[in-house]
Formats: C-alpha cells, structure tokens, sequence
C-alpha cells in the first residue's frame, strides 16, 4: 500500500542535496526554489559554543519547518517526517555563525 509520502515522492522526481553543506551564516540562503517534499534534515554543529538554525519554505508568509532553535556544541540532530513535509516554493536555511552543516532527504518538482 502506498503511503501519502510515497505518492508525493513520485511527483517530485529531483533529489535534494544529501551530502552535508556548510549552512549559510547571518543570511538566509535558497536551498532550492521549486515547491519540495522533505522527508528528513541532518543538523550538525562542528563548533564548541552553541549556535542556532532556521529551515522555512519560501511561501509569501514562510512555513518554519524547523523554527530558530538551539544547536549545542559539538551535536548533531536528525528531524524526520515519514510521510514527507511540504515546502511550498522551495527551502531556506540560515545559521547564527559558520560551523553549522546541513543534509537534507527529500525530493522537488522541475
């Protein structure tokens, strides 16, 4: 049986970007500009202070998938939505300083 996830995946044939990229500081940063379906984000921060991380899609008013949070020293999360998270027009990140890396699963339309 197919899942909801599943489905979106076949109409968004183009893969995101999975290998782990320096996140943008200061300034938010296009990670793709088409409408994606994300199914997991890898966070980590390669420094020893904390530092913080916003993801959003690039809606008229933004939908944060990952709202400005706190990143530990030396840390590495995964956040993961099964049936995929859509992001309207595309996904942004932004990081408070450079040490933050992200690798993003999931997939968008041409």
């Amino acid at each position: 049986m197919a899942t909801l996830g599943s489905a979106y995946y076949v109409a968004f044939p183009n893969p995101l970007p999975r290998n782990l990229t320096p996140v943008p500081f200061s300034v938010l940063t296009d990670i793709c500009t088409k409408d994606a379906l994300v199914f997991q984000i890898h966070i980590s921060n390669t420094t020893a202070g904390a530092l913080t991380c916003l993801v959003q899609d690039k809606q008229t008013v933004p939908g944060e998938l990952i709202p400005t949070v706190t990143v530990a020293a030396k840390t590495a999360y995964v956040i993961a939505w099964p049936e995929g998270i859509p992001a309207s027009g595309g996904l942004s990140v932004q990081g408070s300083a450079t040490g933050l890396q992200i690798s993003i699963v999931g997939s968008y339309k041409t």
